[in-house]
C-alpha cells in the first residue's frame, strides 16, 4: 500500500525499508522476500506507481531502486553457480519443451522420418554444443541453471517470439548458431 502512495517520500522510505530487511534478514527469510518481490503483482505496482508515475524518479528514489535491483540480481548467483545435472528429469524436459517450442509446428509440415538425427539438428540449430545431450551445456559453471531457466521462461511464455528468433538465426547461410 506504501508503494500505492502518492507521495515519493512514502514510497521512497518503504522501497528503503524493504532494503533493509532483505539485507538484514536470514537466508531464509532472504528467500521468501526475494519471491514476493519477484511476483509479478509487486513489480507491476512498483513499475506503475513508482517508476512510471507522472512525476521523475528522484536521485535518492533511483538508489534505493539500484539497490533493491541488486539484491534482487544477488539471490540468482546461487542459479548462475548451480550446474545441471544431465540425469535431471525436470532438466531433460525443459531441453526437450526448447526444442518443442521452436521447431515442432515446422516438423508437423516437413513430416521428419528420423527422429533422433532431427533432435541432434534442432539441438545444433538451437545452438547446443553438444548436440546429443545438450544438458551437458549447463554442466560447467557459469552458466549453470539460469540460463537453461531463462530459456525456458522465454520459450514457454513468449514462444511466438522464441519462434522467430530461432528460426531467424538458424537458417542463415552463415552456419551462425542461435546466440544464446
Amino acid at each position: 500500500q506504501h508503494l500505492e502512495s502518492s507521495n515519493a517520500d512514502i514510497q521512497k522510505s518503504a522501497i528503503a525499508l524493504i532494503n533493509a530487511l532483505f539485507q538484514r534478514a536470514d537466508p531464509d527469510k532472504r528467500k521468501k522476500i526475494h519471491d514476493q518481490l519477484a511476483s509479478k503483482s509487486i513489480r507491476t505496482v512498483i513499475l506503475n506507481n513508482v517508476i512510471r508515475s507522472t512525476r521523475t524518479v528522484g536521485v535518492e528514489m533511483a538508489h534505493q531502486l539500484y539497490v533493491l535491483q541488486n539484491l534482487m540480481f544477488f539471490m540468482l548467483q546461487e542459479k548462475i553457480y548451480t550446474p545441471v545435472d544431465p540425469n535431471d528429469q525436470q532438466a531433460i524436459k525443459d531441453v526437450t519443451e526448447l526444442r518443442k517450442v521452436a521447431f515442432d509446428n515446422e516438423r508437423d509440415q516437413q513430416q521428419v522420418i528420423s527422429r533422433r538425427q532431427s533432435h541432434a539438428e534442432d539441438y545444433k540449430k538451437l545452438g547446443f554444443q553438444n548436440v546429443m545431450n545438450p544438458l551437458e551445456d549447463f554442466s560447467t559453471v557459469p552458466p549453470g541453471s539460469l540460463a537453461l531457466s531463462n530459456m525456458v521462461y522465454f520459450a514457454k511464455n513468449h514462444a511466438e517470439n522464441y519462434t522467430k528468433v530461432v528460426l531467424e538465426n538458424s537458417y542463415r547461410a552463415d552456419d551462425h548458431d542461435l546466440p544464446f
